[in-house]
């Protein structure tokens, strides 16, 4: 059987895994989602009123507070050692 786990809720994932002793209720669930995009929602409304667009993937070079380090990568997987 063949599934994408990525997917998986949180709560199902930590019930699989021994982590929590009873599996997920479906108000639980509900409630967590309901919870997870209020909080994306708010996320994209400040960085609107901050000026930047909420669909926008940051990259570590784009985090100015970020330390930068010469013997490591500033983008994981990009090859650049130097911000741009």
């Amino acid at each position: 059987m063949q599934y994408d786990q990525k997917h998986m809720p949180a709560e199902w994932d930590a019930w699989l895994r021994n982590r929590r002793a009873e599996p997920p209720s479906e108000t639980e669930l509900k409630d967590n989602l309901t919870l997870s995009i209020t909080k994306k929602e708010n996320a994209d409304k400040l960085a609107l009123r901050a000026g930047k667009n909420p669909e926008e993937v940051l990259k570590h070079s784009d985090m100015s507070s970020f330390p930068v380090y010469d013997e490591y990568e500033v983008t994981p997987g990009d090859g650049s050692k130097f911000k741009s």
